[in-house]
């Protein structure tokens, strides 16, 4: 199963490697009004991106963005409509937390 590597919220696995707590293929209901909590748009996680950090190194006259692992966004799938949308880590949590994920 695929993983977000190196970041901020981990779980240490044996070998020494910091794993995310969200695997890509997991399925949960985030929500815009955490009040009443709807199960009606299930997304999955496709994918974990990559931070960018802006003008990281100086080459010559130019700034050059770099990439660097432990991104916090995830790219998910509606998979009502299909629609693609970036997620933080953070709501995908809260949305783990509070029992809105789908058990496959």
């Amino acid at each position: 199963m695929l993983n977000q590597y190196n970041p901020q919220r981990y779980q240490l696995r044996h070998d020494g490697r910091k794993v995310g707590t969200i695997p890509v293929g997991s399925i949960v209901y985030p929500q815009d009004d955490w009040l009443n909590p709807v199960c009606r748009n299930p997304w999955i996680v496709e994918a974990w991106l990559n931070r960018n950090i802006g003008a990281a190194t100086k080459t010559g006259e130019f700034y050059v963005d770099r990439c660097c692992v432990g991104g916090h966004l995830a790219q998910c799938r509606s998979l009502r409509d299909g629609r693609i949308k970036l997620i933080a880590d953070h709501h995908l949590l809260n949305a783990i937390d509070s029992g809105l994920e789908m058990m496959v």
